[in-house]
């Protein structure tokens, strides 16, 4: 799929093969129809 690395399938094969790679992972959709998820190596807390 376009160039997307570790991509093989599909969406849940894609994130169980980012998770593996110790990298965090979020699904993101809305009511109108939007669709995609965030990719991450490394969380911290921020206040703003």
């Amino acid at each position: 799929m376009y160039r997307v690395r570790y991509w093989q399938s599909d969406v849940t094969d894609y994130i169980e093969r980012l998770e593996f790679k110790n990298q965090r992972v979020w699904e993101i959709s809305s009511a109108i129809g939007f669709y995609g998820f965030v990719v991450a190596e490394e969380v911290n807390a921020s206040t703003w």
